[in-house]
């Protein structure tokens, strides 16, 4: 489930920056549905920033119609995404951080 601060409906995102533990679990991403968020032009499904020594999980979501599933950026470390399903987007993961782990999924 996705709560301010982190979530907007305008532009389909979950951010992450903090230091604490997180899985995002279960969610469905697909703008296409909400006629307020289309075309897909820059609509992003979960974006991880800063992360310094905690873990994080991302599993058995749905991303779809985005231009991004999720991003990992370059300062983010010691996220896992696996199992997650990926439709149409224009790219489904980017992973610039360190010490990420990638397992198998679905496309």
């Amino acid at each position: 489930m996705c709560v301010e601060p982190f979530w907007s409906e305008q532009c389909s995102r979950y951010l992450a920056s903090a230091n604490s533990q997180f899985s995002i679990v279960r969610n469905t991403w697909n703008p296409a549905g909400n006629p307020a968020v289309r075309p897909r032009t820059n609509q992003t499904g979960i974006l991880i920033g800063l992360y310094s020594s905690y873990a994080g999980v991302i599993t058995g979501n749905q991303f779809a119609k985005l231009t991004l599933g999720i991003g990992l950026q370059s300062t983010s470390q010691f996220v896992n995404f696996q199992s997650n399903s990926y439709t149409n987007n224009t790219t489904n993961v980017t992973n610039s951080g360190m010490n990420n782990t990638v397992e198998g999924g679905s496309q």
